[in-house]
């Protein structure tokens, strides 16, 4: 039924566009158009969103990313042509079409008099290049859109001190990031999607379908999209939203444009100089202007050293008896240093042969290092006996080392054109993209173990717990610690996406109102493959091994949070002694990942839809379907590990064999969307429509791994397995805004939206009905969890070019989002219903920014909020994981000379926020740790 129904689709979808395409031709030759581009007054930039229109019909158009506009199917005679673009005064000409006529038009609009009048002369070159201008662009094409999204321009991304994308986006309104994934709304990571330049990303992570924006640089963007209600001609596969990360193009610009930026920096905890480096060119050459020529290439290093403590609690109990319920089971202090170098290149040529013709090639590439020295004193309280619930003895101390190499590589290549016949539009992309994580050189992780150790707690019930060595134990000496296990992982995750796409538009006039269908098919093809390697090594030589060789100085190493680390280790100096002396270590197979984590997945999307956008005077009405045709091909291992105390084997392969599963399913996407607007620039917005978050990659495999002991001829043990016939969760989303551009720059906000979610996965635990292993506890991921999501959005932007003199520099950039969860069911059996949040969810999401822009300076003071979440649910209350709350302040500064060259300063985390996370209630800490402020100093040079 499934592929009768996609055949049948795509037949339909075929023959309407070539139909259209015929009658669209013929219907051409007596009709006439206007096409051409709009930018600022004075050669300045392209302005994307401007509304083209020819004044009292029909004849309508909003200008794209390059500022082109085109107007076709045009009746001879003599017409008004206006312009309106928020933050430039409004155009108007009459042109005169003939039989057969085609118009170019360029149309250059001015910046608002009264901005000018305002004592800054200079305000038409400031604003084309400034933060102003992005806030324009961006206003626009939100103002424009049928849809409900936030749009970044290339100005306000360099007008933040972000280095990746990741922490760019979350400037935005409903967006929260870690600095690594990035969460819409309320919803996990994996429920967003992530496109460059409209088609969807690889990813990099080994299990699951999030993206790590922090790969991507965000020095390769000339704008972000961030969609909040997807339309049908987009993947379904966005629950949360979607997010665009759209690259630079020569027809983005007016002519030829050579950017250089340079900056250095330092971390206030961390060794080593920050260094930045980027470079631009674009031209448009040829006959008639119709090659475009773009190239970027950029660098960053960061030095970085986290400081960290982390603690556990367990129930536990007492040398006299006595239960403990919440026992100081664990504290780990922590430093990690990192070097992370980024490498980005991009390109893009276009060519236009004709008015009517555009091909293009466009390429990305992004590679991320990540060299890790780390070292943590992990404190084993619960080795020992506890005297009482402030003091043990008889524990242990840990010196763990841990040193690795991480590769990340994302990257993207498009080949497309759009064909105009008449008045109708075909489009159509080929594009590729891969992602991976690699560990290649293996990450080492050596523990030293100390024994013998008593303890006294204080400060339990704080932030920060503390403990003291009360039996003159010197952790300092590396004698005490004698090696215990080393544990080498090599990781090896890969992914790749195909995906071929065809478009085809035709405009629809019904009297004066005005509107287009749209139809089209994407075919893509996705494989994901994990192969880590895992092994622990043991100590085989004829003497004891300590730490003293390994280590670089006997100070004690202080962090920044209060911790200590003991003493200060060398990683390469251990690196070198187990390459020298391999044959003294032995070996046991970590079998569980290295044979029963490795998996290979394959699935094929085939998609259709119909859409059409429809504006009855003041009304727009967009209205769809999207069908999504899904193919699985999933292979894992079954794997069976034997331990026997009585015939005195450990850790036995009893069964590795190769599983594979298959499947089908499909489904279907309404979306209902209306735009209605209140005199020039107020919108209301009113939206349907459905999505869908499919499943971890791992957690749907055929994979299956038993690890059985015997004892006495007793079978114990634990089934670890997946489950191929998880189905998607699928949302009902609804959402309702209202919108004020004000003319002088700016915008206010606010919306509800709704969220029902059903058919999500849950973490199921059930016996093992039959066979050899019957009455084992089985883990294994299913579908019946559910839960509704409601939440509410306000934004304010607005430049202040009101005031009177220096005042009017001053603007403003706020958002706050605010979600809640409720009707949340984990699971079906799950006691905990009063949830009231659900995973990585974080009711509370802000930004306040003030900036100022008069004359040749550009700053601002940017405070970001992110509220508490839970990370992960425990069987009560008491046992949850949260996030406490974070608020991070940046600021920069940047003076334009007036020579092109600007020399910028920019401070990230100036507060040093401590991130702070708690097991249960806000005083029984999990971790406390922090990052330093950074300040980076940097010229920009633009020709």
């Amino acid at each position: 039924m499934g592929h009768g129904f996609k055949a049948m689709m795509g037949a339909t979808i075929c023959g309407a566009a070539f139909n259209l395409a015929i009658v669209s031709a013929a219907y051409a030759q007596s009709a006439g158009s206007i096409t051409g581009t709009v930018s600022s007054e004075g050669g300045g930039n392209v302005l994307p969103g401007a509304v083209v229109t020819l004044e009292g019909t029909e004849y309508r158009a909003v200008t794209g990313r390059d500022g082109s506009y085109r107007l076709a199917d045009i009746a001879p005679g003599t017409y008004t042509l206006t312009v309106s673009y928020v933050g430039f005064a409004d155009y108007r000409d009459t042109v005169t079409i003939g039989d057969n006529g085609a118009i170019a038009k360029k149309i250059a609009l001015r910046a608002e008099a009264s901005d000018i009048a305002s004592g800054r002369a200079d305000m038409g070159e400031i604003l084309v290049q400034g933060y102003r201008f992005g806030t324009t662009k961006s206003l626009n094409e939100q103002k424009e859109a049928a849809n409900i999204k936030n749009v970044i321009s290339e100005e306000m991304i360099s007008s933040f001190p972000d280095l990746n994308t990741a922490n760019v986006l979350s400037r935005v309104p409903g967006v929260s990031s870690d600095g690594r994934f990035v969460s819409i709304r309320g919803t996990a990571p994996q429920m967003t999607e992530v496109t460059i330049n409209g088609e969807q990303v690889a990813f990099s992570n080994s299990s699951d379908r999030s993206v790590e924006l922090n790969v991507v640089s965000a020095a390769q963007l000339s704008g972000i999209e961030v969609t909040k209600v997807v339309t049908p001609d987009m993947d379904a596969t966005a629950v949360g939203g979607a997010i665009n990360l759209k690259t630079r193009g020569a027809f983005d610009y007016n002519g030829r444009r050579i950017v250089v930026d340079a900056g250095a920096g330092r971390n206030s905890i961390a060794d080593g100089t920050d260094l930045r480096a980027s470079g631009f060119f674009s031209d448009v050459i040829g006959a008639d202007d119709s090659i475009g020529l773009a190239l970027g290439a950029n660098f960053a290093r960061t030095n970085t050293e986290q400081h960290i403590m982390e603690a556990r609690w367990e129930e536990n109990e007492d040398v006299n008896g006595n239960t403990l319920p919440y026992a100081f089971r664990e504290a780990t202090a922590t430093y990690s240093k990192n070097v992370r170098d980024w490498y980005g290149v991009n390109g893009r040529i276009d060519f236009r042969p004709s008015p009517t013709t555009s091909l293009y090639a466009s390429g990305v590439y992004n590679v991320r290092y990540d060299d890790q020295d780390r070292q943590n004193l992990r404190h084993r309280f619960d080795r020992g006996d506890y005297l009482s619930a402030d003091a043990v003895e008889g524990a242990r101390a840990i010196m763990g080392l841990h040193d690795r190499m991480e590769r990340q590589l994302i990257t993207s290549y498009m080949l497309g054109g759009e064909q105009y016949i008449g008045d109708s539009t075909i489009e159509f992309s080929l594009s590729h993209s891969k992602a991976y994580t690699k560990k290649s050189n293996g990450q080492l992780k050596p523990e030293f173990e100390a024994r013998g150790l008593d303890y006294a707690f204080s400060d339990l019930d704080t932030r920060h717990p503390h403990w003291t060595i009360t039996n003159g134990v010197d952790l300092t000496d590396g004698d005490i610690y004698k090696f215990d296990t080393l544990d080498l992982r090599y990781e090896n995750t890969t992914s790749k996406i195909d995906t071929a796409r065809l478009d085809f538009t035709k405009p629809i006039t019904f009297g004066s109102d005005t509107g287009s269908i749209k139809i089209g098919a994407k075919y893509s093809r996705q494989h994901k493959v994990r192969a880590d390697i895992r092994n622990q090594y043991h100590w085989a030589g004829d003497d004891d091994l300590t730490l003293t060789p390994f280590i670089a100085s006997r100070d004690e190493y202080h962090l920044k949070n209060g911790y200590s680390v003991g003493p200060t280790t060398d990683r390469d100096a251990f690196r070198k002694f187990w390459e020298d002396n391999l044959s003294s270590f032995e070996l046991t197979q970590r079998a569980e990942v290295s044979l029963g984590e490795p998996y290979d997945a394959k699935e094929t999307i085939s998609s259709v839809y119909a859409m059409t956008t429809q504006e009855y005077g003041d009304l727009l009405v967009l209205a769809g379907v999207r069908a999504e045709f899904r193919k699985l091909d999933y292979s894992a291992t079954n794997l069976i590990l034997e331990t026997n105390q009585d015939t005195g084997t450990d850790g036995v392969v009893i069964l590795n064999e190769l599983v594979n599963s298959k499947r089908k399913y499909h489904h279907f996407f309404p979306n209902l969307q209306f735009r209605y607007r209140i005199g020039e620039s107020t919108n209301i917005r009113a939206a349907y429509s459905k999505g869908l978050a499919l499943p971890n990659f791992f957690d749907a495999t055929p994979y299956s791994t038993t690890s059985v002991e015997i004892e006495d001829g007793e079978i114990d043990g634990a089934i670890v397995r997946g489950n191929p016939g998880l189905n998607p969760a699928v949302s009902h989303n609804f959402d309702l805004l209202g919108e004020h551009f004000f003319k002088r720059l700016g915008l206010l906000s606010a919306g509800i939206f709704y969220k029902k979610i059903e058919n999500f996965t849950y973490l199921s635990r059930y016996d093992q009905p039959d066979g050899p292993y019957a009455g084992l506890e089985v883990q294994q991921y299913a579908n019946g969890a559910s839960a509704e999501l409601v939440g509410a959005e306000i934004a304010w932007q607005q430049q202040f070019t009101f005031l009177p003199g220096l005042l009017s520099g001053f603007g403003i950039y706020a958002n706050y989002t605010y979600t809640d969860a409720f009707n949340v069911n984990l699971a079906p059996d799950s006691e905990r219903t009063s949830l009231g949040a659900l995973p990585q969810q974080k009711k509370h999401v802000g930004n306040l920014a003030l900036t100022y822009e008069r004359g040749a300076i550009l700053s601002k003071l940017a405070l970001n909020y992110t509220g508490k979440s839970i990370d992960e649910v425990g069987a009560n209350e008491e046992e949850d994981f949260w996030d406490d709350k974070l608020v991070t302040v940046d600021f920069s500064f940047t003076y334009k000379f007036r020579n092109h060259l600007d020399l910028y300063v920019q401070g990230n985390n100036l507060t040093n926020a401590i991130k702070y996370a708690y097991f249960g209630r806000p005083t029984r800490s999990d971790e406390y740790s922090l990052t330093g402020r950074t300040i980076t100093i940097g010229a920009r040079y633009t020709f």
